[in-house]
């Protein structure tokens, strides 16, 4: 549902202004699975909320920006402007999630995120975001095989 609801936000930014560039990026928790298992699913809820608290701190308030849980352990982050700072921008929000762990019933859990980011700055056309999306997973899965916690760009 967050992933519709995300598309369609991107489509009706991209029908008011196709001439915008746009970049996405896709962040995904490393290691999630390990998290759950290891601390139950209390402290992985913790860590998804930890997790967004974070990129929304992050967030100039001068910038149109979209984000949303993208399903499971996955986040996507979009802009229509800034694109120019929006590689170091997601690389400081992956460093500044690696340098500090989740708080979650009283132990520090380490949590690193993989990234996949893609940019279009050329006219773009709705039917653009879906490929706009699948090339950002599979920039945030080649960062998964290189080693994860690293930022990629298609």
């Amino acid at each position: 549902m967050e992933q519709t609801r995300i598309f369609q936000a991107l489509n009706r930014s991209v029908e008011m202004n196709g001439d915008a560039p746009l970049s996405i990026a896709i962040f995904d928790i490393d290691n999630f699975k390990e998290i759950n298992d290891s601390f139950g699913h209390a402290v992985g809820d913790k860590v998804l909320q930890e997790i967004s608290r974070r990129v929304i701190a992050s967030f100039d308030p001068l910038i149109e920006v979209y984000f949303a849980r993208y399903g499971g352990e996955e986040f996507v982050l979009a802009t229509r402007n800034n694109v120019e700072g929006f590689i170091q921008w997601c690389e400081r929000i992956r460093l500044e999630i690696a340098g500090t762990p989740v708080q979650a019933s009283q132990q520090a859990i380490p949590v690193t995120v993989s990234v996949g980011i893609t940019s279009q700055f050329q006219h773009i056309e709705s039917n653009l975001i879906s490929r706009m999306l699948q090339e950002a997973d599979e920039a945030m899965y080649h960062a998964k095989r290189s080693g994860k916690n690293r930022t990629m760009c298609m």
